[in-house]
């Protein structure tokens, strides 16, 4: 039987997404899946953002781990995200290049100036979000391939670098990789959501800016925590 594991790295103030890991307990629970939260630095690497890949260390013990971003909020009737991306060969996650201006990242890629072709995915270069990642212990040696990388465009080391740190070296190593739906990560890309949409999917990422609910983002998740698990 395949063990599973749930991380979310969680610096400074504990209390400001209490609400998501709250309902990620919830889920963890649900589907046997230990939740582990990392508070404190220990891969010391460019930035804290870098610390996410202490989930890494969990593929010791469990042969896959979900590394969410603290700010994902998991909806009460989520399905098992471990059950409907179960190929241990690949590496899952949101593929988030679009053709609109504020999720087109072949610019970014192009930025970066890599010296190997890369790869495509839904006819555009992939490129995915950090937010919510599936690893399996084929994985284990990420972070070794983020280290050799060579940091000399200013998107890798700043305002979370680590997620163009690993789509790099995931395009770079040739690893394999598959677009996990949109709704286990239900980001704004780029539009406000009036009719609260949002709720009808597995993960709500409230990344970025806030453009739901008031725009206020803690207030905003602790109202569609309350509006879903109190209906």
């Amino acid at each position: 039987m395949t063990k599973n594991a749930i991380f979310s790295l969680v610096l400074g103030d504990p209390n400001k997404y209490r609400t998501c890991l709250t309902s990620v307990l919830k889920y963890s629970k649900k589907y046997n899946a230990p939740f582990f939260i990392a508070s404190e630095i220990h891969i010391n690497f460019i930035n804290h953002y870098f610390e996410k890949f202490q989930c890494l260390d969990l593929l010791n013990e469990y042969d896959r781990v979900l590394c969410l971003d603290a700010d994902i909020l998991i909806t009460p009737n989520a399905k098992n995200i471990f059950e409907e991306y179960s190929d241990m060969d690949y590496l899952y996650a949101f593929h988030e290049n679009d053709d609109n201006e504020t999720m087109n990242r072949d610019k970014w890629i192009e930025a970066y100036n890599p010296d190997f072709e890369w790869p495509t995915y839904n006819n555009r270069k992939m490129y995915f979000n950090s937010g919510c990642v599936l690893y399996s212990k084929k994985h284990k040696d990420i972070l070794d391939k983020i280290k050799e990388i060579k940091y000399t465009h200013k998107c890798f080391s700043i305002d979370g670098g680590e997620q163009s740190a690993l789509n790099y070296a995931i395009a770079k190593n040739k690893i394999p990789f598959k677009t996990i739906d949109y709704s286990f990560n239900r980001m704004n890309l780029g539009q406000n959501d009036p009719e609260n949409k949002r709720y009808n999917a597995n993960f709500i990422h409230y990344a970025g800016i806030c453009m739901y609910g008031n725009g206020n983002k803690q207030q905003t998740i602790e109202e569609d925590y309350n509006k879903l698990y109190n209906q």
